[in-house]
C-alpha cells in the first residue's frame, strides 16, 4: 500500500464479528473527533525535540459496521513520523459500530526548532478498499506548549554540623510554566529539617528561580560524611499536568567554626 510511510497496528474487537457495506460509502462526517492529547494512558506536555506519542480518539457516527479502517495523518511542518516522513499511518482491524470509540496512536517526532503553539494535520480515515480517496477527513490540533524542568541545589552546596539557616533553590531549567509549587516535604535521615516559609512557592516560570529557608540541624560526627536531604514537590504544567518531583541532594557536611569576637585593646 503506498499511502502508507509508516505503521502502526491497532487491534481491538467492538460489536459482533461481521461485516456490512456502508450505506455512506463516501460521506463525511461519520467519524468525529472526541479528544486529543500527547500521551498514552495519561496526557504529557511535549516541547522542541521531543519524540512523544499522539493519541486521537475517534467516535464512530453512522449505523453501518466498518472494518479495517486505514487512517493516515499528514503532519504539519517541523513534525515527523518516526522512521521518516511527514505522514504517519495506522491500520485498525476490529469491528467499528455505530457509538465506537476508536483509540489511534501516532509516534511523533517534533524538530527542535518547531515554537511553540498550535499547529494543525490532517487526519485521512480510509474505510473502502481500493478507494483513492479517503472516505472521512478530520482536522486534528496538535499543540507543543513546552513543559517545566525542575531541578534543586542547596545554596552554597555544603552544611556543617550543629543547627544553621539553609536556602534551598529551585529553578525551572524547562520552557514551560511551573504553577502552583508546593513543597509538600523536605526531610533527612540524617538531620532535622523545618521549613520556615511554608510550603508554596507560587508559579515559577522558565528560566527562572525560587528560594525556600529552613532550619537544618546536623549532628555532631557527620563531619566530612554526606548528608542526604530529600525534597519532594507538586505543580501543574501549561496544560495542567500534574507533575510530581522528588530528588535527593547530596550534600557535603564540614565542621562548624566558631569565630572568636574580634577584642580591641
Amino acid at each position: 500500500m503506498n499511502r502508507i510511510e509508516a505503521c502502526f497496528f491497532v487491534f481491538i474487537l467492538v460489536g459482533p464479528m461481521f461485516f456490512i457495506e456502508p450505506v455512506n460509502a463516501t460521506g463525511s462526517g461519520v467519524f468525529s473527533l472526541v479528544k486529543c492529547y500527547w500521551g498514552t494512558t495519561e496526557p504529557i506536555e511535549v516541547s522542541p525535540g521531543d519524540v512523544a506519542t499522539l493519541t486521537v480518539i475517534l467516535k464512530y457516527e453512522a449505523r453501518s459496521m466498518l472494518r479495517n479502517l486505514e487512517v493516515n495523518l499528514s503532519l504539519p511542518t517541523g513534525f515527523e513520523a518516526v522512521g521518516g516522513g511527514n505522514k504517519t499511518t495506522v491500520l485498525y482491524t476490529g469491528t467499528v459500530s455505530q457509538g465506537s470509540l476508536v483509540n489511534l496512536e501516532f509516534d511523533i517526532f517534533i524538530a527542535p526548532d518547531v515554537e511553540k503553539g498550535n499547529y494543525t494535520g490532517d487526519l485521512e480515515i480510509y474505510y473502502l478498499s481500493n478507494s483513492p480517496s479517503p472516505q472521512d477527513i478530520l482536522k486534528i490540533p496538535i499543540e507543543v506548549s513546552g513543559k517545566p524542568n525542575l531541578v534543586v541545589r542547596v545554596i552554597g552546596d555544603i552544611v556543617h554540623e550543629g543547627k544553621q539557616h539553609v536556602l534551598i533553590e529551585f529553578r525551572n531549567k524547562g520552557d514551560g510554566a511551573a504553577r502552583n509549587l508546593k513543597v509538600t516535604k523536605i526531610y533527612s535521615n540524617n538531620g532535622y529539617v523545618e521549613l520556615e516559609n511554608g510550603e508554596f512557592l507560587g508559579d515559577l516560570e522558565p528560566q527562572h528561580s525560587l528560594n525556600l529557608s529552613l532550619s537544618l540541624f546536623v549532628p555532631t560526627g557527620m563531619k566530612g560524611k554526606i548528608l542526604p536531604l530529600t525534597v519532594e514537590a507538586t505543580y501543574l504544567g501549561p496544560k495542567n499536568v500534574v507533575h510530581l518531583f522528588s530528588e535527593t541532594l547530596r550534600v557535603p557536611v564540614k565542621s562548624f567554626i566558631s569565630t572568636p569576637p574580634l577584642t580591641l585593646s
